[in-house]
C-alpha cells in the first residue's frame, strides 16, 4: 500500500462526513461533517480546504448502492456530488460499497454512550470512518496476500 493519508467521504443529501487515516493507512478517524445546506459550492470549497490541509494520497468515497442493486435518484445525486469532489481535487479515488455504514456508525456511537442528539451531529463522520476503514483493511489484506 502506498504510504500517505487518505480521506474517507460519506456523501449525504444534507451533510458530508469526512474521515482521515494515519500516514501508514492503519486507522481511520472522524475528521469533520460538512454541511450542504448552504449550497454545494460552499460545501465543495470546505472539502477542498480539508484536502489541502490533510494532503491525502487518495480519496475513498462511499458508493451509494441500494440494497436491491437498482439505481436510485438519491444515489445518482450523491455520485454526481462525489464526482465534483474528484474533479475539484484531482486525486485518485477508490469507491467502497456504503450499504449499512450509517447503521454501523449509529451502533458504534450508541455503544460509545452518545445520546441521540450527539449521534445525529457526528454520524456522517463516523460513517466516513467505516467507509475508509473498510478500504484500509482491504488494502492491508491485498498487501499481506503477496507475502
Amino acid at each position: 500500500m502506498r504510504r500517505g493519508r487518505r480521506l474517507g467521504i460519506d456523501v449525504g443529501a444534507v451533510r458530508v462526513g469526512i474521515a482521515h487515516s494515519d500516514p501508514d493507512g492503519i486507522l481511520a478517524s472522524p475528521l469533520e461533517v460538512v454541511n450542504r445546506r448552504g449550497g454545494d459550492n460552499i460545501a465543495l470549497r470546505r472539502i477542498q480546504e480539508i484536502v489541502e490541509e490533510v494532503d491525502p494520497v487518495e480519496l475513498v468515497i462511499g458508493d451509494p448502492t441500494s440494497l436491491d442493486g437498482k439505481a436510485r435518484q438519491s444515489a445518482d445525486k450523491a455520485r454526481r456530488f462525489a464526482q465534483k469532489i474528484v474533479d475539484r481535487t484531482g486525486l485518485p479515488v477508490r469507491y467502497v460499497d456504503e450499504r449499512f455504514t450509517t447503521t454501523q456508525a449509529h451502533l458504534m456511537l450508541q455503544e460509545a454512550g452518545k445520546t441521540s442528539k450527539q449521534r445525529r451531529e457526528t454520524v456522517d463522520a463516523q460513517a466516513a470512518v467505516v467507509i475508509l476503514q473498510t478500504a484500509l483493511d482491504a488494502l492491508a489484506r491485498e498487501d499481506n496476500s503477496g507475502d
